[in-house]
């Protein structure tokens, strides 16, 4: 009894910060915070300014008979040398103190340095190191299991059955992150790819302008974007660090999967046309994103997923979903790209599916990816022995 006694006392004692340890944790997560926002500021992978007119144009060349490659424009990418050398500074510091979460900042810094690598240097050589970190192999098993959900779930043309705007759910969807309790603000976007998205270096939800939704659509949201992607914000927050703002390294597996798993079961309204093949849809391509070209790709797709019913939109579906790989490269004729991104929602549905209800809560609670599961008791122990101030969204917004 009392050898357990000691072992309890020496884990806690193991995880408890002194008055300096604390102090300086919150300095270097500070540090940590202004530089993990620098990387959302100065590169914003998801908006992308040339979508449609990328696609007018690939369209052209092929009725044509000619090859062309999209060239992708993102709305901001100002990345540089100066930022890697400050992240591996930044690592070095986490290195030398000895806490419990170094391990976390240290894998996060390495994620953003290694993914950013291509856009900063633009050789082949930064293109090899970024793939490595983003286009990890796509398991058999994940492969077959997501083309079983593709011809279970063809991609069906629903453009007429969307009678609301961007503008017109902006209101609604306010409305809803206020009933949660979260301090986010929903706003118009009009360079997204995605109908909607969440990013973490401002309090905002994001609806595409020009994109047209369902009601079926906006039950979805409610309880995918606001009610995870939001709701692990917020959670993130109230830890008091910013390292748990987004997250530990490989959270958004963790966090598409829990997104998904309440969009194909807690909707009230029933499944929301296309959301099985649109997950789908992107495993396939990450299995491929390194041995077929962004030709061969769409040539390949759209032969397998086009039916008489979507047979007029199959071809930009098929085109947004390869542009999603394709915007941390943005040439189309390269290899590679934001694999692991994009399959997280399959991937992400499959780890967690079979989860109670209070393990998916805890994953977003403390916003860990598929690594610290087994750590998650670790990290619960931190926090209940050192306790932080919680943050707010203007922390975020006056970062710096």
């Amino acid at each position: 009894m009392n050898d357990l006694k000691n072992y309890i006392t020496e884990r806690f004692n193991g995880f408890r910060l002194s008055g300096s340890e604390r102090e300086k944790l919150l300095q270097l997560d500070k540090e940590y915070g202004m530089w993990f926002k620098e990387w959302w500021d100065k590169w914003d992978r998801t908006d992308c300014k040339n979508t449609q007119s990328e696609f007018d144009r690939f369209i052209a060349a092929r009725r044509s008979g000619k090859k062309y490659y999209p060239q992708l424009e993102l709305v901001v990418e100002k990345l540089d040398e100066s930022f890697i050398r400050r992240g591996r500074e930044l690592q070095s510091k986490f290195r030398t103190f000895n806490c419990f979460l170094s391990k976390y900042y240290i894998q996060n810094i390495q994620y953003m340095i290694d993914s950013s690598m291509f856009t900063v240097y633009g050789t082949k050589d930064a293109l090899a190191v970024s793939n490595h970190e983003n286009c990890p192999p796509v398991s058999d098993d994940l492969y077959d299991a997501a083309w079983k959900m593709i011809r279970e779930h063809p991609y069906m043309d629903v453009r007429y059955q969307q009678p609301h705007s961007g503008p017109d759910i902006v209101k609604e969807m306010q409305a809803h992150i206020k009933k949660m309790g979260y301090d986010w603000h929903c706003e118009l976007n009009p360079d997204m790819i995605a109908r909607q998205n969440v990013v973490p270096n401002i309090p905002v939800l994001h609806i595409k302008t020009d994109a047209r939704f369902s009601d079926i659509d906006l039950a979805s949201l409610k309880i995918h974007e606001v009610e995870v992607h939001v709701a692990r914000r917020h959670y993130g927050l109230q830890t008091g660090l910013y390292l748990f703002l987004d997250g530990l390294y490989h959270r958004n597996t963790v966090d598409e999967g829990c997104a998904i798993y309440n969009s194909l079961t807690k909707n009230p309204m029933g499944v929301k046309p296309n959301l099985e093949f649109d997950i789908a849809i992107k495993t396939v391509i990450a299995k491929h994103i390194m041995d077929m070209d962004f030709i061969e790709l769409f040539d390949w797709l759209v032969k397998e997923t086009k039916t008489d019913q979507n047979k007029d939109i199959i071809e930009f579906i098929v085109f947004k979903n390869l542009c999603r790989f394709k915007r941390v490269v943005k040439d189309c004729s390269l290899y590679g790209g934001d694999a692991i991104m994009e399959s997280d929602y399959f991937c992400g549905y499959m780890l967690v599916k079979d989860m109670t209800d209070e393990q998916r809560k805890d994953l977003i609670r403390y916003n860990i990816g598929p690594e610290q599961i087994d750590e998650l008791d670790d990290i619960k122990k931190f926090f209940s022995i050192n306790k932080f101030k919680p943050l707010s969204s203007n922390d975020i917004l006056n970062l710096r």
